[in-house]
């Protein structure tokens, strides 16, 4: 397994310490680690200071707080209700959220589009998975920027001259749509906004 601690160069001392407490409830209510954190370990660019941790299922808020009280010294009020938990943990701040119903679709019927990685017990949000949050965008031009070059790894090189115009985000999309989503069943509207938008001049033009 891997070592979240190897990830102290995006990742401060007091978010490595409320990490394994965080990952324990994560499990629990089958969350995913996504936002800017996630970014933060794939990309290694940044310093990100919060966990934002997402599930497509209900849970009980006050549940999470309390599994959290055992094990951590201090949790502070901002916000606990029915799916949601939103609070200051030994001065981290957690989110543990359900995702929001988008374009008509519900958290139940919703699916995560590729396995995520697991950091000390902690699933990390896929690329495609992150791609197609309504926060992540903001996260990755935060990292890079809208007219930095794209990560190698994302574009394929004889494409890269061509996708210059787009956003890092908008980079990042059109190649995960490509790569990932012909082989996916039950590829839902939701999951489909990683989808770059583009006009049909440009997308004509993408190799």
């Amino acid at each position: 397994m891997m070592d979240v601690h190897d990830y102290s160069d995006v990742l401060p001392g007091n978010l490595l310490r409320v990490w394994t407490p965080t990952a324990s409830c994560a499990r629990r209510v089958g969350g995913v680690l996504m936002g800017g954190t996630a970014v933060a370990v794939h990309l290694r660019r940044r310093v990100s200071e919060d966990l934002e941790v997402m599930t497509l299922r209900s849970f009980s808020g006050s549940a999470v707080e309390e599994q959290l009280r055992e094990t951590v010294n201090s949790v502070e009020p901002i916000e606990v209700s029915d799916s949601m938990f939103h609070r200051f943990v030994d001065g981290v701040k957690v989110d543990v959220f359900r995702a929001l119903p988008t374009n008509g679709v519900a958290p139940e019927q919703m699916r995560w589009i590729c396995p995520g990685t697991r950091i000390s017990g902690m699933e990390i949000g896929s690329i495609p998975d992150l791609m197609a949050s309504n926060s992540t965008e903001s996260c990755i031009e935060r990292s890079y920027g809208t007219t930095s070059t794209l990560p190698n790894w994302t574009v394929p090189a004889d494409a890269a001259s061509k996708l210059a115009w787009v956003t890092i985000a908008g980079g990042l999309a059109t190649t995960i749509h490509r790569r990932y989503s012909s082989g996916l069943s039950g590829y839902s509207r939701a999951q489909a906004r990683c989808r770059p938008t583009l006009t049909t001049k440009h997308a004509a033009s993408l190799p």
